[in-house]
């Protein structure tokens, strides 16, 4: 890890809430890393049951993305945007 990543903290979060309150925190510089994480899991089981969800922070802006299963598709095994 570079000094500057250590200066300036974790650029993304995944967060696993119940009722919208915190309970674990997964904290990475790599986005690509975390997704890699929770996509075998929404891939075999799907979205968590409610009212668990997890979502995705980017902290330098804190741009908030609920995790569903329309953001992993077949056709692409990585995260997609939806619409």
């Amino acid at each position: 890890m570079g000094l500057f990543s250590k200066l300036f903290g974790y650029r993304w979060s995944i967060y696993f809430r119940n009722d919208g309150a915190i309970y674990y925190a997964m904290h990475e510089h790599s986005i690509i890393r975390m997704i890699g994480y929770v996509l075998p899991y929404y891939q075999k089981h799907g979205e968590p049951k409610p009212p668990w969800d997890l979502v995705i922070n980017f902290n330098k802006k804190h741009d908030w993305l609920k995790l569903r299963n329309d953001h992993f598709t077949a056709e692409d095994p990585g995260l997609t945007s939806t619409s």
